[in-house]
C-alpha cells in the first residue's frame, strides 16, 4: 500500500509542468553535452559555455535530489501519523468493546434475574391460594360431617 502511494506521488510530481521544465533543462543540457567533445580543443567562449551548462546540469540534480528527499521525507511524516493515529483508534475501539460487554453481561444479568424473580413470585402465590383453597375445602368438610 505504501509503495502504492509513493509511486501515486511520485507520478504527480512528474506531471507537474515545473517538473517538466527541469527535466527538459536537463535534457537539454546533455544534448549539448553530448555534442560537444570535450576531446576537442574549445575555445575559451566554448570552454565557458560547457562549464556553465555543466553548472547549471549539477544544480539542476541537487534541486531534484533535495525535492526528493523532500517528499520522501513529507510521505514517512504521513505514514507515521497515520500509523499513530490508527493505533489510536484501536485502542479506543478496543476500550469500547470491553465496556459494551460489561455493560451487556450486566443487562443479561438483570434480565435473567427479573423473570425468575417474577416467577417465584408467582409460584409463591399460587402456593398460598392452594393452601387457602385446601384449607377451607378441609373447613368445609368438616362442617358438613358434623351437621349431619
Amino acid at each position: 500500500m505504501s509503495n502504492f502511494n509513493f509511486q501515486f506521488l511520485v507520478s504527480k510530481i512528474s506531471s507537474s509542468p515545473q517538473f517538466k521544465k527541469a527535466k527538459d533543462e536537463i535534457q537539454k543540457v546533455a544534448d549539448d553535452l553530448k555534442r560537444k567533445s570535450i576531446n576537442i580543443h574549445l575555445s575559451p567562449e566554448a570552454k565557458k559555455k560547457l562549464n556553465e551548462a555543466m553548472a547549471t546540469y549539477q544544480t539542476l540534480v541537487k534541486k531534484v535530489n533535495q525535492t526528493e528527499k523532500q517528499v520522501e521525507s513529507e510521505f514517512n511524516k504521513a505514514i507515521s501519523k497515520i500509523k499513530k493515529s490508527r493505533s489510536n483508534v484501536e485502542k479506543s475501539l478496543n476500550s469500547y468493546t470491553k465496556l459494551a460487554m460489561h455493560q451487556k453481561a450486566k443487562l443479561e444479568k438483570v434480565f435473567k434475574a427479573a423473570p425468575k424473580a417474577s416467577a417465584s413470585a408467582k409460584k409463591d402465590s399460587k402456593k398460598t391460594t392452594k393452601k387457602a383453597v385446601k384449607a377451607t375445602k378441609k373447613v368445609a368438610k368438616r362442617t358438613t360431617t358434623k351437621s349431619a
